[in-house]
């Protein structure tokens, strides 16, 4: 393959990948509440589809209000933790580690104004696979400290690189979505010497309507207006064109036809990577720019895939 040409991602024939995980994730429904019409003991679970998402939604949101900097382990299949890691100029994130501890390393990064608890659904698919997933809430954002400094992307970039080093992640597999997508370049901009613990890039859509709007909301006012102003104003302006061609290990970027974003970014960005590969969502595949929340089910398949090539 030529150094900048783009692989098209098969998302057609994911047969094999559904049947294998069909069985597994079947296995999980009595633990999480899937079932439309059930509650889950100790929570308050939302009937319908949403169920389990929301009802492993109030178990963190519970576990997050009952610690103190502490480790506190739920007792499920999950082997849910949460912490927090000190950043080098003292300011604690809050963050959720879920799955047994495996070779199989996923970081998650949030979006602007939202939380680790967006990655809910993704957290249910691939920590009962076997792989240790974890996410955590950026600075000034969800439950980690707000403090009156630091909301540029060098910064956040560097906060990435906490986490990693104060975690010990090696070969992790980081998936990001839109804004959080700029901060894994922050990261990759400034520590040449760490990049070698990042295996591969999954960026999501470089934003739309979500449906479930109040929980959206709900995370949004955890952040300060002002203190999202100057972050969304860094963001506009930043200029990645300089970084994009120095990414050396296996990328997968992801569009959608129903985003606002328009997908040929996504393909000029493709483009600068080498050897990157992309995937664009159809509209009937729930393409929008939150896919990972619409659709999960494919957009998880598509990532296991990646990851595990």
């Amino acid at each position: 393959m030529s150094k900048n040409q783009v692989h098209e991602w098969p998302v057609d024939d994911l047969r094999q990948i559904q049947a294998r995980n069909s069985a597994r994730l079947h296995s999980y429904d009595s633990i999480w509440g899937r079932s439309p019409k059930r509650q889950t003991s100790g929570t308050k679970c939302i009937d319908g589809a949403d169920g389990s998402q929301l009802c492993f939604v109030a178990q963190v949101a519970a576990l997050a209000a009952s610690t103190a900097g502490n480790p506190h382990e739920l007792g499920s299949v999950h082997q849910l933790k949460i912490y927090n890691v000190t950043t080098q100029d003292g300011v604690n994130l809050r963050y959720i580690q879920a799955g047994p501890p495996s070779d199989q390393q996923l970081l998650l990064i949030s979006v602007w104004r939202q939380t680790a608890t967006q990655w809910t659904k993704q957290i249910d698919y691939f920590s009962p696979a076997g792989y240790r997933v974890t996410t955590y809430d950026i600075r000034g954002h969800g439950d980690s400290a707000k403090p009156d400094f630091g909301y540029h992307l060098s910064r956040f970039g560097a906060d990435l690189n906490d986490v990693i080093n104060s975690l010990s992640l090696c070969g992790v597999s980081i998936a990001t979505h839109s804004i959080s997508s700029s901060v894994t370049w922050a990261f990759w901009g400034q520590y040449l010497a760490q990049r070698r613990r990042v295996s591969r890039f999954v960026i999501e859509d470089q934003s739309s309507v979500l449906s479930a709007l109040d929980w959206m909301i709900k995370q949004n006012r955890k952040m300060s207006d002002a203190h999202a102003g100057t972050l969304l104003i860094n963001h506009a302006f930043m200029d990645w064109r300089d970084v994009l061609p120095r990414i050396d290990i296996l990328a997968l970027l992801l569009a959608g036809d129903a985003s606002l974003n328009n997908a040929t970014g996504i393909t000029w960005a493709t483009s600068q990577i080498p050897g990157a590969q992309k995937c664009i969502f159809t509209k009937a595949e729930k393409g929008s720019h939150f896919a990972f929340w619409e659709n999960p089910e494919l957009l998880d398949q598509v990532v296991e895939r990646f990851v595990t090539s």
